[in-house]
């Protein structure tokens, strides 16, 4: 299922996990956010994308990279690694995305962000693009799982290892929340994803979030709202709540905000 939707909220279920989702349009005239879901008997795929490039551009491209990872995770060869599904679809969405073009033939110069976290049984392996996220919380833990492919990140890395100056750092942070990967750049030269799944047990929440969430409250935020309430669709309430009112009292301007939280229900042997 795939949800284009300006705003939605939605609750499902199979053996493995709950799932509950919910899209705000937030401040813009648009959602250029998609999501969706393909479940199964042992476990399925979640998919959350943040698209950009123009009114038509991000919502297509977010919209084909929601359809197509989700159609080719349903066609996919079973004796293949999810890991190398997840991979091979990225890539073939990105070919696709970065050769879009408009009516009169321009490149559109679309993209979209990904974040997947597919399950089998226990197993879970997730993939990332771009600068939406994924949470792991599990106790008293909760850390983000992947990484933000911004400008940021190079630069935080690049003077940790000496390899920028102070100044230069400093001088270079307005240009901080440019995107240094996504479906559509063309050639996918930083990706995040697990080779080796990674182990759920019961009760372990996943979430996956565009930025129009994390960017207004922080994680400890997050975290602190995601646990407080045993019902996942109650707490995405919970969220969009907190992010409107801290939006409203910053006088800061909503981005589009999807977010989704799979709950594991049960360990399967």
């Amino acid at each position: 299922m795939v949800n284009e939707k300006s705003s939605f909220s939605l609750y499902t279920e199979n053996d493995v996990f709950e799932l509950a989702m919910f899209s705000s349009v937030g401040g813009r005239e648009e959602q250029q956010d998609c999501s969706g879901y393909e479940l199964d008997s042992t476990g399925g795929l979640v998919v959350v994308c943040d698209g950009m490039g123009g009114h038509a551009g991000g919502k297509l491209a977010s919209n084909y990279a929601v359809s197509r990872m989700l159609e080719l995770f349903k066609a996919r060869d079973m004796t293949s690694p999810l890991s190398e599904v997840l991979l091979n679809s990225a890539e073939s969405i990105d070919a696709h995305i970065s050769s879009m073009t408009s009516e009169d033939g321009t490149r559109m110069n679309a993209g979209s962000t990904i974040v997947c976290a597919a399950i089998d049984k226990t197993d879970l392996y997730w993939l990332s693009v771009g600068d939406s996220r994924i949470y792991l919380s599990r106790s008293s833990e909760f850390v983000q799982i992947t990484t933000d492919h911004n400008y940021q990140t190079r630069l935080d890395m690049e003077l940790a290892n000496g390899i920028i100056s102070q100044e230069h750092y400093n001088n270079e942070l307005p240009k901080a929340d440019a995107l240094i990967s996504f479906l559509g750049i063309g050639g996918l030269s930083v990706i995040d994803s697990n080779d080796v799944p990674f182990c759920l047990q019961k009760d372990d929440k996943i979430i996956l979030a565009t930025d129009g969430l994390y960017k207004i409250i922080s994680d400890e935020q997050i975290r602190s709202l995601t646990d407080n309430f045993t019902n996942i669709s109650d707490a995405l309430r919970a969220l969009e709540l907190k992010v409107r009112r801290i939006a409203s009292q910053k006088n800061i301007g909503r981005d589009n905000m999807t977010a989704a939280i799979i709950k594991i229900r049960q360990e399967l042997k």
